[in-house]
């Protein structure tokens, strides 16, 4: 059985790191493209957002949350990348 080469860990490394990247961004672009209506509206006016129903904490929460998680997923990749 052939050992790997570094290229070819490399390439499979680059590859998943790909597909990781992906998969992050439809599912942060899904959910900010299915609520843009209520996010924009609880970002711009969240009395009236309130007033008319919309779970404003709860908006603000979602939000805070996707874009931690897309700064923790780029952190790990760009460190990942860098790493010899």
């Amino acid at each position: 059985m052939a050992k790997p080469t570094p290229s070819r860990n490399r390439a499979a490394g680059a590859k998943a790191i790909a597909a990781v990247t992906l998969v992050v961004a439809l599912i942060v672009g899904g959910i900010l493209l299915g609520l843009l209506k209520e996010f924009t509206l609880t970002a711009f006016d969240p009395t009236m957002a309130r007033s008319a129903g919309y779970p404003v904490f709860a908006l603000d929460l979602l939000l805070l949350l996707l874009v931690s998680a897309t700064i923790v997923v780029i952190t790990a990749i760009r460190d990942r990348a860098l790493a010899p």
